[in-house]
Formats: C-alpha cells, sequence, structure tokens
C-alpha cells in the first residue's frame, strides 16, 4: 500500500534510502541501464551469498533482460521480487529491483517523455 498519497521519483526515492543506487556494479554485470535495488532486497541476497550475493543477482538479470533485449517495458517476475525495466525522464532508462508490492508501497512515478507521471 502506498504511503499516504505521496508520490516520488526515483532520485527522491534514492535521497531519502529506499532505493540504493548499483548502477557501477550493474554495469560490471552488462546491465546497460542505471539500475537502482530495495535495500532490503541487498541485505538478502548479501545473507545468502556474502561478498556476491548483489552481483550474482545483477548478473541474472541482466541475462534475463538480454534475452528480451531489452524491448520490454514493466515487470519481469522472479519468485518475490520484481524487475522494473521503465523510461525515465532524467535517467533515460532505469531498471528497479524490488520486493514485489514495492514500487506501489514507495509511491515511485514512471515518468516518461510526454510527461505523465502513473504509479508504477
Amino acid at each position: 500500500m502506498m504511503q499516504g498519497n505521496k508520490v516520488k521519483t526515483v532520485r527522491e526515492a534514492v535521497e531519502d534510502g529506499s532505493l540504493v543506487d548499483v548502477s557501477e556494479q550493474a554495469k560490471k554485470e552488462g546491465m546497460p541501464y542505471p539500475t537502482f535495488m530495495s535495500p532490503g532486497l541487498i541485505a538478502k541476497y548479501e545473507s545468502l551469498c556474502p561478498g556476491v550475493g548483489v552481483m550474482a543477482q545483477l548478473s541474472y538479470f541482466a541475462c534475463l533482460l538480454s534475452d528480451y533485449n531489452y524491448d520490454i517495458y514493466g515487470p519481469v517476475f522472479s519468485g518475490d521480487h520484481v524487475c522494473i525495466i521503465e523510461p525515465n525522464d532524467e535517467y533515460g532508462h532505469v531498471v528497479l529491483i524490488l520486493e514485489e508490492g514495492k514500487a506501489e508501497e514507495l509511491g515511485l512515478v514512471r515518468s516518461t517523455g510526454d510527461r505523465y507521471e502513473y504509479l508504477m
């Protein structure tokens, strides 16, 4: 459930700690777009495979999205979490790796060149 009626951008979510920018690590794994993860998933991945958990998941999602040629928008579900690739005014495109329902809970908005905003 969304917190109140407030919506926020990806940048605002990074600034308030709701998302973590993992773009540098994602680039090493072949992800062509700015990539953000929830702190909860980072903690989960690292607890499962200390020191390599996040990189392993980024590699998995980079491979998965490359199978789609990055031509899709919206969610790709994987167990209890989701990988969302979206057009974004500020970043061009973004990849969000979150717990299922987390985008809605955070009130993240999708923004496109036509300036429409709507919940992801």
